[in-house]
């Protein structure tokens, strides 16, 4: 399929992503600046792909072009012209969003792609996140009942630097407010799972903290649906200091969901009235998703972040709490119990990387993914123009890895090129600085040493309540993490036997799963009928003689 792309700011990056990814005829692209296509083709390795043509005019790729599929990646205003243009040539499109500035230009947008049978279709990525996913199959089967009500929160960070990178950004022509640009993909959200046709809207929309745009930086509505149902929406870029969520919930008369995360990608609650086979699979991701650990609660703790800070750098006593910004924990790579710590302080961004006791240099490459997401983080909230000729800010980054097995001659410093390349200089470095929590009493000693007394009671009483009864005990009486553990033991003990159930319904799932494959395995060996079933029993840690009988008498019970 022939493809083309018009527009190659910063969205594009995705768009060319895909064609390639669905092995797309990538034809032309289209930009008015011309070193924009350059770097966006560059990137990928297109440059010196001769079948892709260069256009600064949209209408003249069109017309020598003729795409069978073509992405409108422009600034917002000029979306609606663009994408009516298209289909008067018989192009079929993929718009980002909002697919036009006016609900009159939209309406155009429907009547004439059906009158010309040119298919269109509107950037809504987040309908195929995982969680969301879920949501809708259990919408779709019916599982809530009757749906009474639901709301969509988006709190996010928007400042002057953001604004002040485009002259469009905050008006009404080009890109619209808080409503129409941040917050559509959770209102196209609401409307997918409550029943898509709305009878009335009310509401109230502001600009609270933005005096120099012309649009609203807070909305709210009440929304009526024609089914019945309630929607609230409440939209925001004055969150201060980041993006805190992107929240749906839906209430129904058998049914409570919440789905929470920076994009509605954590399944936070799911409740249901008819209990399914797959809901505990569905517990099981709401807690990894929520990446609750000791280490996690400990340092969403400004104060604790404050004494990790001040072990690192004990030479600056002026920096306050008040410094501490964009604290994230996250893990990278995998949904397993790995606590990866990020915040900055001025112009440094501290990343914090927990290892448990098996010494690896692969941690290394777990710190270069943290650091190439949270930059992706950063810049994608300052929306920084990567294609741009104006040089962006990056904050310094400082590395460092908590290893909380013994040291025995470990190095202090851990690096990409030494570890991976025999030393060799190559065009990506990366440096850790290793911790080993023998530096005295700080923050970084009490952790190491709260883990190493956590894993002598593992080791005693398994894992139990009275293993981390036992750790919190000791910990107290000798002085490791006193304050943290005496305040919130209960919510300790809490977190800690989560994870254990956690661990133990992976290992069921996955013994079961293991279990399942050797039974198929035997049946098919049982057909053969050259060993017994006792040899084939032999064969299986999973299987016992008595498993095999009975795989053979369902057998004989199908001739």
């Amino acid at each position: 399929m022939k493809y083309a792309l018009i527009g190659c700011g910063r969205i594009a990056a995705n768009h060319i992503q895909a064609a390639m990814s669905n092995h797309l005829e990538i034809c032309a692209v289209c930009d008015i600046k011309s070193e924009a296509m350059e770097t966006l083709l560059v990137k990928y390795g297109l440059e010196k792909d001769e079948n892709i043509h260069r256009y600064t005019n949209y209408k003249e790729l069109l017309t020598a072009e003729r795409p069978a599929l073509a992405s409108i990646a422009t600034e917002s205003g000029i979306h609606a012209q663009i994408a009516l243009d298209c289909i008067d040539a018989g192009v079929n499109i993929i718009i980002e969003k909002p697919m036009a500035m006016s609900i009159a230009d939209a309406e155009e947008i429907i009547r004439r792609s059906g009158e010309k049978d040119v298919k269109v279709s509107a950037c809504h990525q987040n309908r195929f996140n995982v969680a969301v996913q879920e949501l809708r199959c259990a919408v779709e089967a019916g599982r809530f009942g009757r749906i009474s009500h639901g709301s969509i929160h988006v709190r996010w960070n928007r400042n002057r630097d953001y604004y002040s990178q485009a002259p469009w950004r905050g008006t009404w022509a080009q890109d619209g407010g808080c409503l129409m640009n941040q917050c559509i993909h959770g209102i196209d959200l609401l409307r997918w799972m409550m029943g898509d046709e709305v009878e009335e809207v009310y509401g109230v929309t502001k600009r609270q903290c933005h005096d120099y745009l012309e649009c609203e930086d807070v909305g709210m509505a009440v929304v009526k649906f024609k089914n019945g149902a309630v929607g609230t929406i409440e939209g925001t870029t004055n969150v201060y200091p980041k993006n805190l969520e992107e929240t749906l919930y839906l209430f129904g008369e058998a049914g409570t969901v919440k789905l929470g995360g920076k994009s509605t990608n954590n399944i936070d609650v799911w409740d249901f009235a008819e209990e399914r086979e797959n809901d505990r699979k569905k517990e099981t991701f709401a807690k990894y998703t929520a990446k609750d650990s000791v280490f996690s609660t400990l340092f969403q703790d400004k104060k604790y972040v404050m004494q990790l800070y001040h072990a690192l750098h004990p030479e600056d006593a002026e920096t306050t709490e008040d410094a501490l910004t964009d604290i994230t924990i996250r893990n990278v790579l995998t949904n397993g119990i790995y606590n990866d710590l990020c915040f900055r302080v001025g112009d440094k961004v501290m990343f914090l990387v927990e290892h448990q006791s098996s010494w690896t240099m692969n941690i290394i490459i777990r710190v270069l993914m943290y650091l190439v997401q949270i930059y992706h983080d950063y810049f994608e909230e300052q929306d920084a123009d990567l294609y741009g000729s104006k040089k962006v800010h990056v904050p310094e980054p400082e590395l460092y890895m908590i290893f909380t097995g013994e040291r025995a001659g470990r190095p202090e410093t851990i690096s990409l090129s030494k570890e991976f390349f025999g030393g060799k200089e190559c065009a990506i470095e990366v440096k850790v600085k290793v911790l080993y929590g023998d530096k005295g009493n700080d923050i970084i000693s009490q952790y190491v040493a709260f883990t190493k007394v956590y894993n002598e009671q593992v080791k005693q009483y398994g894992r139990s309540r009275e293993a981390v009864t036992e750790t919190i005990r000791i910990c107290k009486d000798r002085d490791v993490l006193r304050e943290f553990l005496a305040d919130r033991e209960k919510e300790v003990i809490s977190i800690m036997m989560t994870l254990f159930d956690e661990e133990r319904i992976m290992r069921t799932h996955i013994a079961s799963e293991k279990k399942e494959a050797a039974k198929e395995t035997a049946e098919k060996m049982l057909k053969m009928g050259k060993l017994s079933v006792e040899e084939i029993a032999s064969c299986f840690t999973e299987l016992s003689v008595e498993d095999i009988q009975e795989i053979e008498k369902g057998l004989l019970q199908t001739v």
